[in-house]
């Protein structure tokens, strides 16, 4: 009685799952029919860390720029806006690093007029892609440089000799050192802005932090005065 009572729970969970599933996929094929939506479809684990903050990312600058002025010093806005300069600068010097050249190149999703209606529905449909619909330039600026960074880093994964592991070894600490740089100038303009952010989860341990920080991730929105 205990084993069927069980395997009803076990199949009510999994009917569940797949039905969080298939919402989540129809979500994102209605989102994909706003013609400023971008489809990014990670291939590695970073890449996906970054991409699930880049919502965040655009809420909080779209956010800052609506409080310039008012709730946000100007002075502080500057400081923003040139580390978000300075943060995309050095992925665009990173992926030149690995051999990318011009990270225009990489563009497979870029520039939201000339993607293929059924590739971007094809990749809609999978469970590990995102739809994004920025709000800002600056985050559809960094989306870009996202989907740009994933093939890039791809690309070069590939195409290294096993003879030079330091090479790889040394280009991996870069990886999660900008993914790190993203957490934190996403934190702070949250911050700035007392919009909401919650870190990824996993993200603690993929950079070797904290236990404190694993689990759903934390938040820096700011408690009611």
């Amino acid at each position: 009685m205990d084993n069927k009572a069980s395997s009803a729970e076990l199949v009510a969970q999994l009917s569940e799952a797949e039905q969080k599933r298939q919402e989540r996929i129809a979500k994102k094929l209605r989102q994909i029919r706003d013609p400023r939506s971008m489809v990014i479809a990670p291939k590695v684990r970073d890449v996906h860390f970054l991409a699930t903050m880049l919502y965040t990312f655009d809420k909080a600058v779209n956010n800052m720029r609506l409080s310039v002025g008012l709730r946000v010093p100007l002075t502080s806005v500057i400081t923003k806006r040139d580390d978000i300069a300075e943060f995309t600068k050095d992925i665009t010097e990173y992926m030149r690093a690995l051999g990318a050249g011009s990270y225009g190149n990489y563009y497979y999703m870029g520039g939201n007029q000339s993607v293929d209606p059924e590739q971007k529905q094809f990749l809609a449909k999978r469970h590990n892609t995102y739809v994004f619909i920025p709000s800002t330039t600056e985050g559809e600026h960094l989306a870009n440089l996202i989907i740009s960074l994933d093939s890039a880093f791809c690309e070069f994964k590939v195409k290294f000799p096993l003879s030079d592991l330091n090479k790889i070894s040394e280009a991996m600490d870069h990886m999660k050192g900008l993914v790190k740089r993203c957490r934190d100038l996403v934190a702070e303009i949250a911050s700035l802005t007392n919009t909401r952010f919650i870190e990824p989860k996993g993200l603690a341990t993929y950079l070797g932090e904290e236990a404190t920080q694993r689990g759903n991730g934390k938040t820096t929105k700011k408690e009611p005065q």
